[in-house]
């Protein structure tokens, strides 16, 4: 089991990338770290860990001491010093991916990869860190800049250190996850930004607020800089609503060549327009929301086993099979494409499970 080696988050990328190939993610770019690295390393900064965190689990939730306790650990993970070998073999990896005529000078994302998030019944977004890191090829030799090897143990070390914060530590515990449980992997991909990103976002295969609704909730800024996860700014909200499209359509959204699908079916509804927006979408044209849905329709049907809004998914266990509030939480970027007839690229960069769970609607069948 994959989660059980390099965590959920990198374990569910393999399956994206899988389903929809390397040219619509990250894939043939990306990699991941095992467990047994950051395992190394959290003993060696901290010997009795496993008394330290057991002691902390039979403490009550949120005094002083337990706090200050987590702050000590994690201070320890981040400030001891990575072993050589882990750096080294980040390093020969990103050399390896370094293509003939690339920029001397690429940014990668460093992101936790946990076996206690984006899985159905945690979810954990946001509970963990994840850093940038500047990387520098030499022009004459195979290495890494020195200060580019120094970036990569800072930023490993963080990122493994942000499983000790409280406010990770108090969730987990909320949701009876054992703390000798946790482990950490951490998946590593290019970071994507700059000019010729046009936009980013997230979308839901599944309307979040009334769940006999059926289509895809799409929610997007411009640019690459500023990402509608770090949740600073209000997004663009779009709801493509596939109500409209014949059951056996619905049912083949995720199976039938894209060229095939009559994407003219579904509709547009703009739910909050950025501000100073006339009612059109000014961040993602209408070609890109359906390209977007297509793909995400795509990834609902072959990971969860159902049609988007279709309420006869392929569960394991009866309380899932009649539920249709189960969805995928989707990341994606749109950058600059140079052809004419589609000057635009999408490029997916998480799908993790969604659970539509509201007081106010209970499961339907599509309308």
């Amino acid at each position: 089991d994959a989660v059980r080696l390099v965590g959920a988050k990198a374990a569910q990328y393999a399956r994206l990338v899988s389903v929809l190939g390397a040219a619509d993610t990250l894939g043939s770019r990306s990699f991941a770290l095992t467990f047994q690295a950051f395992q190394r390393h959290c003993h060696d900064a901290v010997p009795n860990l496993e008394a330290v965190l057991a002691e902390l689990d039979a403490q009550e939730l949120g005094t002083e001491t337990m706090r200050k306790a987590l702050a000590g650990v994690r201070e320890a993970v981040e400030k001891r010093p990575v072993h050589p070998s882990v750096v080294e073999c980040v390093s020969d990896v990103l050399l390896a991916l370094q293509d003939a005529g690339s920029p001397s000078t690429r940014e990668f994302l460093f992101r936790s990869s946990t076996n206690c998030e984006d899985l159905p019944g945690f979810n954990g977004a946001g509970l963990y860190e994840s850093h940038a890191v500047t990387v520098s090829f030499s022009r004459y030799f195979p290495k890494l800049a020195s200060d580019s090897s120094s970036a990569i143990a800072v930023a490993l070390a963080r990122v493994w250190g942000s499983v000790f914060s409280y406010r990770a530590y108090a969730e987990r515990r909320h949701a009876g996850i054992a703390s000798q449980h946790v482990a950490m992997g951490v998946l590593i991909q290019p970071l994507l930004r700059g000019k010729y990103v046009l936009a980013n976002g997230v979308c839901l295969t599944a309307h979040p607020y009334a769940r006999q609704r059926t289509g895809v909730m799409v929610s997007a800024l411009p640019g690459g800089d500023e990402m509608v996860t770090a949740g600073r700014s209000v997004p663009e909200t779009t709801f493509i609503n596939t109500a409209r499209l014949k059951r056996e359509q619905a049912e083949n959204f995720g199976s039938v060549k894209q060229t095939e699908f009559d994407v003219e079916s579904l509709d547009l509804e703009l739910v909050t327009a950025r501000p100073n927006q006339e009612g059109n979408s000014e961040v993602l044209s209408k070609e890109m929301l359906q390209d977007l849905a297509y793909h995400a329709a795509r990834l609902h049907q072959v990971i969860l086993g159902n049609p988007v809004g279709m309420a006869t998914p392929s569960f394991s266990t009866d309380a899932d099979r009649n539920d249709p509030g189960r969805a995928l939480d989707i990341e994606f970027m749109f950058t600059a494409r140079n052809d004419k007839e589609k000057p635009f690229h999408l490029t997916i960069l998480q799908a993790r499970p969604f659970t539509i769970r509201s007081k106010f609607y209970s499961p339907a069948t599509t309308t």
